[in-house]
């Protein structure tokens, strides 16, 4: 999501002229009392207006280290935008288990207008909190301004992020674009057409990558570690500088619907993470 500067007067030429900042949203799901559905929305505000693969993975590493308790595992559902829908990130999701010890148990593409999740809500409530933020008289000219226009939505935290592209990270490795030890990433062959993403850390899967057009149909066209270190080299871990997100002031909670049969399986996964994350939705 842009965000662009507004005041509550300006010329065409500043309106124009404005640059302004990237909003990225991480919902949680997690289930609460087997009643309710917790939301915890991280929306992350930048001056970094690039949106690729390493700004995204920043946005997460910025929230798997501020969750807490973190979860074992998550699912995720996301458009089918370029800075998700790449094989940069692909390959820099296969080593979130050993960077974080969170299980990857799927990651879903939507086609862009062709689904509407929760982030498109919120991000709607977003704009009208700003335009409202506006029209009673304050400006919004700083990433500052973003935070107080937003701050009282339920589940809401927000924070600055600021992704590290030209500093040395923790290894004195010089994070490069494409992230690749000063090689561009290749696309992996055929990815367009798969919307369904999988990273198995047991049995002989383990370390692959896997990849199908639809869910719970056909078979896994898989990627062995080899394969994904010939389509993009050595993979950093992101380093980003971010600050400590604000806290909300009332929870967002919603009911949770469920179709027969589908309680034992959610009491299953229960036993396996506590709390448990129904999906991680992004925009």
């Amino acid at each position: 999501m842009r965000i662009l500067p507004a005041t509550a007067r300006e010329t065409k030429s500043e309106f124009f002229g404005k640059r302004g900042w990237t909003l990225h949203t991480t919902l949680i799901f997690q289930k609460k009392n087997n009643e309710k559905m917790d939301v915890q929305a991280y929306d992350h505000w930048s001056c970094d207006t690039k949106q690729d693969a390493w700004f995204t993975a920043s946005c997460f590493e910025a929230v798997f280290n501020t969750i807490s308790p973190r979860p074992r595992w998550i699912k995720i559902i996301s458009d089918n935008g370029g800075h998700y829908h790449n094989s940069e990130l692909m390959a820099i999701v296969s080593h979130w288990y050993d960077w974080y010890g969170v299980e990857v148990r799927g990651w879903i593409f939507l086609e862009p207008g062709e689904a509407k999740t929760t982030v498109d809500s919120h991000h709607a409530t977003i704009a009208h909190a700003i335009k409202r933020y506006v029209r009673i008289g304050c400006e919004l000219t700083s990433g500052q301004d973003i935070e107080r226009a937003i701050e009282e939505l339920s589940g809401t935290s927000v924070a600055q992020i600021e992704p590290n592209r030209n500093k040395n990270n923790e290894n004195m490795v010089l994070e490069k674009s494409c992230n690749t030890n000063y090689k561009k990433t290749k696309t992996i062959p055929g990815i367009s057409k798969w919307f369904v993403w999988d990273w198995p850390i047991t049995e002989e899967a383990a370390g692959y990558v896997r990849a199908k057009s639809l869910p719970n149909i056909g078979k896994w066209t898989e990627f062995s570690p080899a394969d994904i270190n010939t389509f993009c080299g050595e993979i950093n871990r992101p380093n980003p500088e971010y600050t400590t997100p604000t806290k909300p002031k009332t929870p967002w909670l919603t009911s949770l619907s469920m179709k027969k049969g589908m309680q034992k399986s959610l009491e299953r996964d229960e036993m396996q993470n506590s709390p448990t994350p129904i999906s991680n939705q992004m925009g």
